[in-house]
């Protein structure tokens, strides 16, 4: 019977504190004190990333299809997109940029000016769901290219290896991935 009175007055003193018990990891996801998921794509190398979305293009298709400026935005870059090709001569001239990104189809035709521009800007084109046999042909072309999927970190791995080997002075290189 002692033991009645001694757990009732221990219950009443748990129940009458307003002391909350955390378990693992509730810590971190009190308000204001979560982990952003968005935070995981951040880019290591911000751009500046001018992007040219020729109308009726694949790259346009990419972007509507797969938000490609909301996900550079999202990542920490700074992107600018422009729809014809007298915006894009006036852009690059201004020597703002790092990269620019273009449908494979344009590339070849503006490679000569985008490459003698002020700022230098390197090229990374990109294809919207080629075949196999386009997809080895570009990639024996061009060091970096871009194939938008659903896995979008793969297309900012891209942008942050080109990046990288911009800012030592070389031309931009990429590992192979299907991205």
């Amino acid at each position: 019977m002692r033991k009645s009175p001694i757990a009732v007055a221990a219950l009443a003193t748990l129940l009458c504190t307003n002391q909350a018990v955390f378990a693992c990891g509730d810590k971190l996801v009190l308000l204001g004190r979560g982990i952003r998921f968005q935070r995981m794509l951040a880019a290591k190398h911000p751009a500046s990333i001018l992007v040219y979305l020729n109308p009726g293009s694949g790259i346009s298709s990419a972007d509507r299809e797969y938000q490609l400026r909301p996900l550079l935005k999202l990542a920490g870059h700074k992107s600018h997109s422009v729809a014809t090709a007298a915006e894009l001569t006036r852009e690059v001239d201004s020597g703002t940029y790092d990269l620019i990104l273009l449908d494979y189809s344009d590339a070849a035709a503006l490679e000569k000016q985008l490459t003698a521009a002020k700022g230098k800007p390197a090229l990374i084109p990109v294809m919207y769901n080629p075949s196999p046999d386009q997809r080895a042909a570009a990639e024996k072309e061009y060091s970096c290219l871009l194939t938008p999927t659903r896995k979008n970190y793969d297309l900012l791995k891209v942008i942050d290896e080109a990046m990288v080997t911009r800012r030592g002075g070389s031309a931009p290189k990429c590992q192979k991935t299907r991205v």
